[in-house]
């Protein structure tokens, strides 16, 4: 009876001095067969295409022109930053004033709010951003921002808003609001509110924004007046004045104490904290961006 071997058959190898003569494509049919290599490099060439199409979806890919009119338009001097245009976001650092922060938006949104992208009359404020010189209002900077490719691709209008917004930071800087940091105290108040009402833990309990209304008019009264002092900035006691029921929402949406009285889960990664110079530990929010228009 003819015996049969237990050892799986392998590829016979060109010697190596053979082999390294031979391109990459030769040594994969040599050690995989034409048949396999020609599955594996049409499945590469596939990927290959599908990644190239998600990245030209991805991100804006439009131009932009830059157009300055007025009196002062070509005097390089009165046009000469004093300060680097990357070294600083302080609008009290730029020469020009943001007379209009244009804010593209999804043709679904635009169409609720009466505009049509189709319509380039229509589209004009969305792509454009309005300067005026600080040392002379009646000399203008437009920049004109080329229309989204596909008005429907969410990625593609959150890179030009991402683009707008640049350029609103190098020319006319941003305005910076101190955000308060949640003291140890605040949050303890946040946590025994959502523990003592017990109709409002769960996933959906909170889904109404009444009851996050009612919920910052109760916490705004307990620490009406309150001041503190974050350690890292000295100087005097700054009144942290009333929260809005956004803020509070997002504290409530992120702080482990909170979450855990919600009966939610708690995020893995918690925010880093810091301790006021009241005694109290808050949460580190320290200053935020926050872009006016």
């Amino acid at each position: 009876m003819e015996e049969v071997s237990s050892t799986p058959t392998r590829p016979i190898l060109a010697p190596k001095s053979q082999s390294a003569k031979v391109s990459r494509k030769g040594r994969l049919e040599t050690e995989f067969g034409s048949v396999q290599y020609a599955e594996a490099e049409s499945t590469i060439r596939t990927s290959a295409v599908q990644n190239s199409k998600q990245s030209q979806r991805k991100g804006y890919s439009g131009k932009w022109t830059i157009t300055i009119t007025g009196p002062k338009k070509d005097d390089k001097e009165a046009l000469k930053p004093t300060v680097a245009k990357n070294s600083s976001s302080r609008p009290e650092d730029k020469l020009w004033n943001c007379d209009h922060h244009p804010t593209p938006m999804i043709r679904t949104k635009a169409k609720k709010c009466g505009k049509d992208v189709d319509d380039d009359t229509a589209t004009v404020d969305m792509l454009t951003l309005r300067l005026s010189l600080k040392s002379d209002p009646d000399t203008k900077m437009e920049i004109k921002y080329d229309a989204p490719a596909d008005w429907d691709d969410q990625d593609e209008i959150t890179s030009l808003i991402k683009v707008i917004t640049q350029h609103r930071r190098r020319e006319a800087g941003v305005k910076m609001e101190t955000r308060h940091a949640y003291s140890a105290d605040e949050v303890k108040f946040l946590a025994k509110y959502f523990e003592d009402n017990v109709h409002l833990q769960g996933a959906n309990a909170m889904s109404k924004n009444a009851w996050w209304q009612i919920l910052t008019a109760a916490f705004n009264a307990k620490f009406k007046g309150r001041t503190a002092r974050i350690a890292s900035r000295g100087g005097d006691d700054v009144e942290i004045g009333e929260r809005s029921w956004h803020a509070i929402m997002a504290e409530c949406d992120r702080a482990g104490e909170i979450l855990k009285a919600r009966k939610l889960p708690t995020v893995k990664a918690t925010p880093k904290r810091k301790i006021l110079d009241d005694g109290h530990e808050g949460f580190a929010g320290g200053e935020q961006d926050c872009d006016k228009v």
